[in-house]
């Protein structure tokens, strides 16, 4: 097996529980993408079973999207079969009454139970995104008549214009699951702008973000020509679209984004079954420290089981057996800024010393 020696540091640790207070506190990342991978709504008509139903099979769709971070799910037979009884999935719903007269009466609202929605997926061999996805700073720079602005966040936007593209940026992002975060308006401000020509590196670290979404929208007549570009571990994707509306501007990006993310970090259930690799940690010196790794080692899509091998004298070595290849395992490992990986060549593992004969 393959052996990865990383360093533990007490700066990282301290990091990474600041990391996870920022995902708490600012919904950005970890847990806020769990929360609302299996969650939709949906206007009805009426509150009859058969209504009920049809809503359920569009709402299973999206979160079955969400999920697996592709489109293409939906192409799978097995797929289509489960969305024909979709309200079997429903863990809770309720109606809430509508007073809008440009919309139905009812809205209603559901939640999927998040198990039985993932082994659809497992069932019908398609990939299955973890929770624990990577957060995204959308840098996006709007031009129109010459002006040029910076979309900040929905609590700072300077004007309702901007809390417009804020909020269509927030629920294009929650549509596919991406756990997308805006700048704030002092951040924008004091990059000077757009254009600036500051450091946006800097504003996704103070943001607890791994990749940037860049955009930028050249707006003429209520439609836009837009160019996107997104950099993931030094390899870039862009995008282009031209002539669309305000909301098609948006809805692309992500979906490519999505769609880019989810061919790198999900995974289909058949792809185990690789040797395990021995990942040896060292300068762990606490119980905190020592449950970090391994929970952040179990929250990778990349990982289909973790061991322990071996543990003591600051050093733990987990035996880690993957669904992907061990280069995906180090881009998670990465991503996660919880370890750095040492350039010293690493011990000879030995097997596991034989557990001790039982008391006559």
């Amino acid at each position: 097996a393959g052996v990865m020696v990383l360093l533990m540091e007490s700066w990282q640790v301290k990091y990474w529980l600041c990391g996870l207070a920022l995902c708490l506190a600012a919904q950005i990342g970890c847990g806020a993408v769990e929360q609302t991978l299996f969650h939709e709504t949906s206007d009805v008509a009426s509150q009859a079973q058969q209504e009920r139903q049809r809503a359920a099979s569009k709402a299973l769709a999206r979160v079955l999207v969400r999920v697996s971070g592709t489109r293409n799910v939906l192409q799978n037979e097995s797929v289509r079969s489960a969305l024909a009884s979709a309200d079997r999935y429903l863990e809770q719903y309720s109606y809430r009454r509508l007073d809008a007269a440009d919309r139905p009466p009812f809205e209603l609202v559901m939640n999927f139970q998040p198990q039985a929605t993932t082994d659809i997926l497992r069932r019908a061999n398609e990939p299955v995104w973890s929770a624990r996805r990577p957060a995204i700073l959308a840098w996006i720079e709007l031009g129109e008549g010459g002006a040029r602005q910076v979309v900040s966040s929905l609590a700072t936007a300077p004007s309702d214009s901007m809390a417009s593209w804020a909020a269509l940026v927030e629920e294009e992002a929650r549509r596919r699951g991406l756990p997308v975060v805006l700048p704030s308006r002092s951040q924008v401000l004091a990059l000077g702008g757009a254009g600036g020509g500051g450091n946006v590196a800097e504003i996704a670290r103070q943001q607890g973000a791994q990749i940037v979404l860049g955009g930028d929208l050249r707006l003429a007549g209520g439609r836009c020509d837009a160019e996107w570009n997104m950099v993931v571990d030094g390899q870039a994707s862009q995008w282009r679209f031209a002539q669309q509306d305000q909301r098609e501007c948006v809805a692309k990006a992500m979906d490519h984004g999505a769609e880019a993310l989810s061919a790198r970090y999900a995974f289909a259930a058949d792809s185990g079954g690789k040797e395990p690799v021995m990942v040896q940690v060292d300068g762990i010196g606490t119980f905190e420290q020592y449950t970090g790794v391994l929970l952040m080692l179990q929250g990778l899509a990349v990982v289909d089981q973790v061991g322990i091998h071996s543990a003591g004298g600051g050093r733990v070595r987990f035996s880690v057996a993957l669904k992907g290849e061990l280069e995906q395992l180090r881009q998670g490992i990465r991503m996660q800024r919880l370890l750095v990986e040492s350039d010293r060549q690493p011990d000879i593992v030995a097997p596991p010393p034989p557990p001790p004969p039982p008391p006559p």
